[in-house]
């Protein structure tokens, strides 16, 4: 997660300033960068509702991501050096880290205690 966080800042920082560039580097790299504390946090949970609450709110700072990624690349080009797309790459990892987010967190909620 947090080397997804530290690229996802590369692209935010490589948008435009222009007010569209604003608009969507603000919400994404506040639930961009989000999902990683979220998880360092869920790590020392009190208790497995705790841990299965943490884990929803870094799921849904994910999907916000993921939305946004989807927006900014409708509406800007940027490339690694390579000619790979950034924040296409950044968009297939967050789909992943949601379905990994989203299983974990299935799979904690659904398991029932002394049993």
């Amino acid at each position: 997660m947090i080397d997804f966080a530290v690229t996802l800042v590369s692209v935010v920082e490589a948008l435009p300033g222009s007010k569209a560039g604003n608009h969507i580097a603000n919400p994404l790299i506040r639930s961009g960068t989000s999902p990683a504390p979220n998880d360092a946090d869920a790590q020392s949970a009190a208790s497995r509702n705790d841990f299965v609450h943490k884990m929803k709110i870094s799921l849904k700072e994910l999907r916000e991501t993921l939305v946004w990624l989807k927006i900014q690349n409708s509406g800007f080009d940027l490339a690694f050096d390579n000619g790979a797309s950034k924040s296409d790459s950044l968009t297939v990892g967050c789909g992943q880290k949601c379905h990994a987010s989203n299983k974990c967190y299935h799979a904690s909620s659904n398991r029932r205690v002394g049993g």
